[in-house]
């Protein structure tokens, strides 16, 4: 009994003299964090959309974006946070699923106010050693009944955001 008491305290000894606890010393890239990111619609071609998404260790996802989106196939909207999860399904790729809640904005001509659908987005996304993601990204807009209103696909680069305050 002395004897495995004695390695327990010899390896906490070098656990803490080396800076690691546990699986802290674990330096395997992860997307648990922070990024910020932005996705460029190239089918149909709309642009680009700068969001900030944390994905949580437990397999949930909080994204943001700007909330009033003046042009839409289904006229000016406001669109909430989004919402999801996401899983490791390779080394250093991941696939993340979310939808936020479309509303029309209020100078939408007829329906202000009104819930009008959903819009849930697909990423399949890969991260390199860097904290650098970059991905594939599907849109779906679907109206409150499930009817398919518009697609989009594109690219999506990401970056993690960091305690020094860089997000590069």
């Amino acid at each position: 009994m002395r004897r495995a008491v004695d390695r327990f305290r010899l390896l906490l000894a070098l656990a803490v003299a080396s800076g690691c606890v546990v699986d802290a010393c674990d330096r395997r890239p992860s997307l648990t964090g922070t990024w910020r990111g932005e996705a460029i619609a190239e089918e149909p071609p709309l642009g680009t959309l700068t969001d900030v998404m944390t994905f949580e260790a437990h397999g949930t996802l909080v994204e943001t974006r700007p909330s009033y989106v003046p042009e839409t196939p289904l006229g000016p909207l406001l669109q909430s946070g989004g919402l999801g999860a996401w899983a490791q399904v390779g080394a250093h790729d991941y696939h993340a699923r979310f939808t936020f809640l479309l509303q029309g904005a209020p100078d939408h001509p007829e329906f202000a106010g009104v819930l009008l659908g959903t819009d849930t987005v697909t990423l399949e996304l890969s991260l390199d050693a860097g904290d650098h993601l970059s991905g594939e990204f599907a849109s779906e807009i679907r109206d409150t009944k499930g009817g398919l209103v518009f697609k989009v696909r594109g690219t999506y680069e990401g970056s993690r955001f960091t305690a020094s305050g860089s997000s590069d």
